[in-house]
């Protein structure tokens, strides 16, 4: 590692986020709301636009694109938030101005670049950047990432592809839609909502749960801060249902009325008080009323934790000042159980943990569904391997034996939280995956020289007569291969579940589909083995980067 050109471009960074958030302040001194309220309104534009189609600021963004921008938010809105602390202003409430608008658009460009550049330095701790200064305040940015996980990353962008495409409204609600809704003050947008419109938006919110790898965190019985993860889960769905609503509003609004401002009409605020009463309306009691607008808000207190992991917060509510919130819209676009995730994982460790160890049976049911009897026989526990004294030497978290070949896997789970940007969780994840290779030499240790039908004797299973041997699967619940993990036993197959889905939904009914299933998922990622460089240039007033990086060619 060049640590000097390492730490020297984190102070350019540093210097510059400071430097763009003190330009920012003074050109909203004394309005400060006005500047938060521009911050989100630009974002929650940027993301619906995203969600339904492009705008000339897609252009105007090149390379930094909404996620990237979205970066920059906590940085950008840090300074800001600590101004709400206690504060009793009134909301400066109308049409925002383009000017406003265009700052706030490059305030946000500024700002999660930064952060974005911030993240790729960070990455020379474990090996996937280099960072070199090839000119007087011009550093460069070398990024390596493997093709494993590329192929992972690409697995789960084609299982979420769902969520980029918006939902058709049924004829009958949008009709209903249609009618309650009109200008408000000739500027802003007005509507009612009735019990079906509500009800089927809930329903909409609730299918799209799966898509979000969040929202299986927990079993959903498990109870967690006084109340279940499924009820949290409803919370969040709930939430989720609410800006959809609002946002097939806007939309029908602009059908309306195409001189409405998108931009002004996205972005609502509420006091905290009506907030409240719109939580127990929808079946919340009131002592957990102030817990789960906690989990769901962004404010000086939890921004920072934000800006240090390099994470993207989703917030459903941002702290604008003692009696109001801001309501925007793009957290629920973009992940709507993250901040409740990170939220109930921080606050309620004890319980977080506890849920945790439930994961492994609900692993195994998964697979059970995925390798259905007749033909497959997944059994519903674990199984310990012992020493010759008696001791357990490992466990088997899972085992898979297909009746019809013969062949059998034996199994060890690994269910780690999720993690986005933040490379010190991704940084912990991948250290804790390589911990299998002990698993692996014990295993196989036990399993040498024993065919499938030995080894089902000794676990007690009734295993079809056959000269087969034994295979052994990591499986990790997301990622299980890292670019940096190249000492992973390949006596074993490291693949994560969601590899599985893939490989089984093109293999289904194959005469060696357990055998088949790592060759196939292997075979896939040699896809992003041949690769071509990319550059792009960061230039700030101080200091300018060029970041290199390699994206599949074919």
């Amino acid at each position: 590692m060049n640590g000097k050109s390492h730490l020297a471009l984190l102070d350019h960074i540093d210097q510059a986020t400071y430097q763009s958030q003190r330009s920012y302040i003074k050109a909203f001194s004394g309005r400060e709301k006005e500047g938060l309220i521009a911050i989100f309104r630009t974002m929650d534009y940027l993301s619906i636009v995203d969600f339904f189609g492009s705008d000339k600021y897609r252009e105007e963004r090149g390379p930094i694109g909404t996620k990237l921008m979205a970066m920059g938010i906590p940085s950008a809105t840090k300074p800001l938030l600590e101004l709400m602390i206690d504060n009793t202003q009134g909301v400066p409430w109308g049409p925002g101005s383009p000017k406003a608008f265009q700052f706030a658009h490059s305030y946000l460009k500024a700002c999660g670049s930064l952060a974005f550049l911030r993240r790729m330095v960070k990455f020379e701790k474990s090996g996937l950047a280099k960072v070199e200064e090839v000119g007087k305040n011009h550093y460069s940015i070398h990024i390596t990432k493997g093709p494993a996980e590329e192929a992972f990353l690409a697995t789960i962008a084609s299982r979420r592809i769902l969520k980029s495409v918006p939902k058709n409204t049924e004829k009958k609600i949008e009709k209903r839609m249609r009618a309650y809704v009109d200008n408000d003050n000739g500027w802003f947008v007005r509507y009612n909502n009735d019990e079906k419109i509500v009800d089927y938006y809930f329903n909409y919110a609730r299918s799209l749960a799966p898509l979000y790898l969040e929202a299986e965190a927990l079993p959903d019985d498990h109870f967690i801060g006084g109340r279940s993860f499924g009820e949290w889960k409803k919370a969040c769905a709930q939430a989720q249902a609410r800006i959809l609503c609002h946002i097939k509003f806007c939309s029908l609004l602009l059908q309306k009325n195409p001189n409405t401002s998108l931009s002004d009409i996205c972005t609502i605020f509420s006091r905290r008080d009506d907030i409240r009463s719109v939580w127990m309306e929808s079946g919340l009691s009131k002592e957990l009323v102030d817990p789960t607008l906690e989990a769901l808000t962004l404010e000086y207190s939890n921004v920072i934790h934000w800006e240090s992991s390099l994470d993207i917060p989703t917030p459903y509510y941002v702290d604008l000042g003692k009696d109001f919130f801001l309501l925007p819209c793009f957290g629920a676009l973009s992940n709507p159980y993250f901040s409740l995730f990170r939220h109930l994982r921080k606050f309620y460790r004890s319980d977080w943990d506890k849920g945790v160890d439930k994961r492994e049976k609900v692993f195994r049911e998964d697979l059970a569904n995925m390798f259905p009897s007749p033909r497959f026989n997944v059994p519903g526990n674990g199984f310990k391997i012992k020493r010759e004294d008696g001791s357990t030497a490992t466990d088997i978290d899972a085992v898979i034996v297909d009746n019809e070949s013969g062949d059998i896997v034996l199994i060890q789970l690994k269910w780690n939280d999720v993690f986005d940007l933040s490379p010190a969780e991704r940084d912990s994840k991948r250290k804790n995956i390589i911990k299998a290779n002990e698993w692996v030499q014990q295993v196989h240790a036990w399993s040498q020289g024993c065919t499938c039908q030995e080894i089902g004797k000794k676990l007690n299973l009734k295993i079809k007569a056959t000269d087969k041997v034994p295979m052994l699967w990591v499986v990790a619940r997301y990622s299980a291969r890292f670019t940096e993990n190249l000492q992973q036993d390949e006596r074993a197959s490291w693949i994560s579940w969601f590899e599985i889905e893939k490989a089984v939904s093109v293999l289904a009914g194959s005469p060696q589909v357990l055998k088949l299933i790592p060759e196939a998922i292997f075979l896939y990622q040699r896809i992003f083995e041949e690769t071509e460089t990319k550059s792009i240039e960061f230039s700030f007033p101080d200091f300018r980067s060029t970041l290199t990086y390699h994206i599949t060619s074919t």
